[in-house]
């Protein structure tokens, strides 16, 4: 997985472009580097020819053919630097007079003065094409000297450094390549790290805080910044259902007592004020199923409830939730589609299982319309649970799914659909935590791809701890 999403990463981009960048200015650096010392050879070979030339030209006008002979012969014997030959003809004539070669040669003009030929020379018992520079100068006499120079070597040394440069470029780019690629790597694991912990803070564990890795650096100092502020957070959304638990704790007594005493007082009303007693009755009850609520919430939250975990066929539980609803839903109209029920062993609470369990098919049969439909999937695969309760209602605005998970929040447009007090999936996901598991909201499209309206598909994933039969 990581290696084909090394080439998708900024980092790799940016390394690759760094290293073409450096390897063009390198490339250009390289062309000037070849051109200089190129010339340079040249140059010096050039210089060299001329100096032959006037050395030639003087000797044979101070010691005539026999002095030239013999400069010819000390500076073509073995053991001499430099590859010249030489060669005195009248002018207009190509006949050799002296020197080591056997006529004047075919050679071009170049800028300067300088002419450029070539001619097949013996190496070794073999024949081989050579390409010459060289110098020629007409003297008063009538006789002309021509000093050449074979370049061979000079084209061998200029074709070293060329060659070396080039690949030196290629080498450059290639490391370069291979470090970005293990840069992006070891970035992506610690961008990876990161994200896990941000989605688990995402879903609700604000416990959670970004890994650091102790080396420094920006990252590290984001995330110590980020962990603070995270501290800041939990700490004030301890708070603030501290104060909504403590609330609903203080109220449930004196609720109690206001509930007992509209009981009394409805046996004891008149007939006339009876149905307001009553009215009075169920908001009295109403608000004692919210603390209810919010006390089993910060119970569930504690983790106190695992001290009760025992061994529980969820299978079981589910295939009863799923038949206690059948009837609501069936007085709905709404085509109730079970799916799987494998026999599941896992570690939890029995009570707060059916509890989750039973608010998200009540809050599927709520909100599906009349004639709608609802799926229901358990599904054990490895390691996991998947529940999924997928209904083609109105649905949730995918902007809100982590809004809904708060405490009495409510969905705008719900709100005049059916009542409610906006618990009923805090409760779900504190159980699925409590549990090891996480809740994940979706549209149901899959469920049902020609629908008019999105619906919602509520999936719980919980870790399969003890396995499954």
């Amino acid at each position: 997985m990581i290696p084909r999403r090394i080439f998708r990463t900024y980092t790799f981009r940016f390394a690759v472009l760094y290293v073409l960048t450096i390897s063009v200015s390198a490339s250009m650096i390289s062309a000037l580097v070849y051109w200089s010392i190129s010339h340079s050879y040249f140059e010096r070979v050039q210089q060299a020819i001329t100096l032959e030339l006037d050395n030639a030209v003087e000797q044979f006008q101070q010691t005539g053919l026999a002095g030239f002979s013999a400069y010819v012969d000390s500076r073509t014997s073995p053991g001499v630097s430099g590859h010249y030959y030489f060669i005195l003809s009248r002018e207009g004539s190509n006949e050799a007079l002296a020197g080591n070669l056997d006529s004047w040669p075919a050679l071009s003009s170049l800028l300067g003065g300088w002419l450029s030929g070539g001619r097949d020379l013996f190496d070794w018992g073999r024949e081989r094409q050579t390409h010459f520079v060289g110098q020629s100068r007409v003297l008063d006499n009538g006789y002309r000297i021509l000093v050449a120079r074979h370049y061979e070597d000079v084209n061998q040394r200029v074709e070293l450094v060329a060659t070396t440069l080039f690949q030196s470029t290629i080498v450059t780019i290639i490391l370069g390549v291979i470090g970005g690629a293990i840069i992006s790597a070891g970035m992506i694991r610690r961008i990876d790290s990161l994200n896990h912990s941000i989605t688990t803070i995402m879903q609700g564990d604000l416990t959670e805080r970004l890994p650091m890795s102790g080396r420094g650096g920006e990252i590290d100092q984001l995330a110590g910044q980020l962990n603070i502020m995270l501290d800041r957070i939990e700490s004030s959304m301890n708070d603030v259902r501290q104060v909504s638990d403590n609330i609903a704790h203080d109220l449930r007594t004196p609720l109690t007592r206001l509930r007992n005493k509209l009981s009394t007082l409805e046996k004891r009303s008149s007939p006339q004020n009876r149905d307001m007693v009553r009215e009075m009755l169920v908001e009295a009850d109403h608000l004692l199923s919210i603390c209810a609520a919010l006390l089993r919430i910060a119970q569930v939250e504690s983790g106190a409830k695992k001290s009760d975990f025992t061994e529980v066929d969820l299978a079981r539980i589910y295939t009863d939730v799923v038949e206690l609803y059948e009837p609501l839903a069936s007085v709905k109209d709404i085509a109730l589609d079970m799916r799987g029920a494998d026999a599941c062993v896992i570690q939890g609470d029995k009570d707060l299982l059916f509890q989750m369990l039973a608010n998200l098919m009540d809050n599927a049969i709520k909100y599906t319309p009349q004639g709608g439909a609802i799926t229901t999937v358990f599904d054990v695969g490895e390691g996991e649970l998947r529940i999924v309760f997928a209904d083609n209602g109105l649905g949730i605005p995918p902007k809100k799914y982590n809004k809904v998970f708060q405490r009495f929040y409510r969905v705008e447009e719900s709100r005049g659909i059916q009542p409610g007090n906006g618990l009923g999936l805090s409760l779900v996901q504190a159980v699925s935590v409590l549990h090891g598991g996480r809740v994940e909201l979706s549209d149901s499209r899959a469920f049902y791809p020609h629908s008019k309206t999105p619906g919602l598909t509520v999936t719980v994933h919980i870790p399969l701890v003890v396995g499954h039969a």
